[in-house]
């Protein structure tokens, strides 16, 4: 396989790549929209002028490349829609979110594009937190207890952001060719996972400053939910979403939920400072 693609899914071992000339298809789809065919145990999916995608069985990928495709691109879409079709086929549940251990508590951060994920992320670990995942987090289960799977090694991060935390921009890497964002690696913790102990929900509102509160269980659930991975694929796959409402029910029974609505334009080190003196013990 060409160097520039090869991705290390680091929670996910065992999966053979190939790099074909054309891709397996699926034919017998369960749910099909404009970029996916997919079936339980099956994904299929082409991104015009990028690359063509087959997953099976949470085991096998294939990739086809398409003429003069640019490798950034085709690795955004292997650890995005790819990773978490493979592991949607594998029954692991993944979230649209960061994660990092901080005084040994395993945390998790969620919210929408522009929320702060990444930001915390990098600011945590800036201050000695061990680093775990950004925007793609996998969660698996050791006896219902809810851990954190490893993913990446860096962080994407916006220039204001990059400018706040006075990064050294010699330590970040090229851009995402999508969002423009500057990749920055960290130390990573170095686990194969860890466990969840806090979610953080992370919302923008018309607050003065970081509002913190703990949503009752049937909240949770839907804001837990939300952020899924790709959650319009289970409609091809039927027994991973009733499974994944089992797993969100295990994961609320173990961890604690914390609800952080917060300013538009607050710097981020203060959002840091909050939320570190919020996690005290």
């Amino acid at each position: 396989m060409p160097h520039h693609l090869q991705p290390s899914f680091y929670s996910l071992p065992g999966v053979t790549i190939r790099v074909v000339d054309h891709c397996r298809k699926v034919t017998t789809p369960f749910f099909v929209n404009d970029k996916w065919r997919i079936r339980h145990d099956e994904f299929e999916m082409k991104v015009e002028g990028v690359a063509s995608f087959y997953a099976a069985r949470g085991a096998e990928l294939e990739i086809s490349p398409a003429p003069g495709a640019n490798p950034d691109e085709i690795n955004l879409y292997l650890y995005g829609d790819v990773l978490a079709a493979l592991l949607h086929q594998r029954k692991i549940i993944n979230f649209h979110a960061s994660s990092f251990i901080h005084n040994e508590r395993g945390i998790m951060v969620l919210g929408e594009t522009g929320a702060g994920k990444s930001s915390m992320a990098a600011a945590f670990s800036l201050q000695g937190a061990r680093f775990l995942s950004d925007d793609l987090t996998p969660v698996r289960f050791d006896d219902d207890r809810p851990l954190i799977c490893p993913v990446y090694k860096t962080i994407k991060l916006r220039e204001e952001t990059i400018c706040q935390l006075k990064i050294d921009r010699r330590k970040t890497r090229r851009k995402d060719p999508l969002s423009g964002k500057s990749y920055f690696p960290v130390v990573h913790a170095g686990v194969n996972a860890w466990p969840l102990q806090f979610v953080l929900l992370l919302e923008i509102g018309d607050v003065p400053q970081p509002v913190f509160s703990l949503p009752g269980p049937m909240q949770a659930f839907s804001l837990l939910r939300s952020q899924v991975c790709s959650w319009e694929m289970l409609r091809g796959m039927p027994g991973t979403e009733e499974e994944y409402l089992h797993q969100l029910i295990h994961i609320l029974s173990h961890v604690k939920v914390i609800r952080v609505v917060r300013p538009e334009r607050i710097p981020v080190a203060t959002l840091h400072s909050e939320i570190e003196s919020f996690l005290k013990p």
